[in-house]
């Protein structure tokens, strides 16, 4: 009787010990599955954060220039423009021209969303520029190489601003920071630097680049975008006889957008210039095959 008594007592207690311990269902699984098919959603409330997170303040809601859309090809482009004071004075002076690229998050057809971070994050909160800043909006349906959309917007910004052509400087982030690379090996001639952050490019391109001033930035954890699409390249633009910079943020994701808060950057773009004025003729950009691109899901 005692051994009937201790062997239903050990099947007693060790019935939920071996339930608890029996493998279960992961439902993080479940959910994940479930975010990548409503990829769309899930951008909608990342966007939603970070319109709370980067809301401009009521006072400096003003201080960029809304303009009407540009067309091309059917496709619209609106932009925020900033002007410095320096210009409002003396619509004579001959200022730099900085083109600035957002990332996949910004786009769409809500102008504000550009204004969520990057250079605009920083105009609308008072930071000095001595520079026209150009903040074009991509459309969902597109990347920044995937329309013929540059030509037209840089034509208008030099015909309304007394542009010094010497000094038109390209700069973007996550998506941006491919379409700038991108940009700037189309135009190798237009540009007296460009300021690439956690992008990438074609490397086999990029010895269009050999003569130009690059400036190129990413963090080492970046698991949106890895840092082998910038090491890639720059190693391929030494390769060609170009000297890049390359700054690794140690221990940065792919938010790096505070880099456009830093002074120095600027001082860097407004030292380099052309040795002659830009020809703005032939500026239509053929499409890029931009497949790899959306690969990466971003909240940038």
């Amino acid at each position: 009787m005692k051994k009937v008594f201790y062997c239903v007592l050990i099947m007693l207690i060790g019935l939920p010990v071996a339930l608890s311990a029996a493998p279960r269902k992961a439902k993080h699984k479940v959910k994940h599955v479930v975010h990548r098919r409503n990829s769309h959603k899930s951008y909608a409330k990342r966007l939603a954060h970070l319109g709370a997170a980067y809301k401009v303040p009521a006072n400096l809601a003003s201080k960029a220039i809304v303009k009407p859309a540009v067309k091309s090809e059917g496709i619209h482009y609106p932009y925020l423009t900033y002007v410095p004071d320096s210009y409002k004075a003396d619509k004579n002076k001959s200022l730099p021209l900085i083109i600035y690229l957002h990332g996949r998050s910004a786009s769409g057809n809500n102008l504000s969303s550009v204004r969520r971070y990057g250079i605009p994050f920083y105009m609308d909160r008072g930071m000095q520029c001595e520079a026209v800043v150009v903040a074009p909006q991509c459309p969902w349906s597109c990347n920044w190489s995937s329309q013929n959309w540059f030509g037209p917007l840089i034509k208008e910004i030099t015909q309304k601003y007394h542009i010094d052509t010497t000094r038109i400087y390209l700069t973007g982030m996550s998506m941006g920071g491919f379409g700038a690379w991108d940009l700037a090996i189309k135009h190798p001639d237009l540009f007296a630097a460009v300021l690439p952050l956690c992008g990438g490019g074609v490397p086999k391109q990029v010895g269009a680049l050999k003569d130009m001033p690059v400036w190129a930035f990413h963090g080492d954890r970046d698991r949106a975008v890895p840092i082998k699409r910038t090491e890639e390249m720059v190693d391929a633009l030494k390769a060609k006889g170009g000297k890049p910079k390359f700054t690794i943020l140690h221990g940065a994701g792919h938010d790096i957008h505070r880099t456009f808060g830093d002074k120095r950057i600027y001082d860097w773009m407004f030292k380099h210039f052309k040795r002659k004025p830009s020809s703005l003729a032939n500026l239509e950009t053929a499409e890029t095959d931009t497949t790899d691109w959306n690969n990466f899901k971003t909240p940038y």
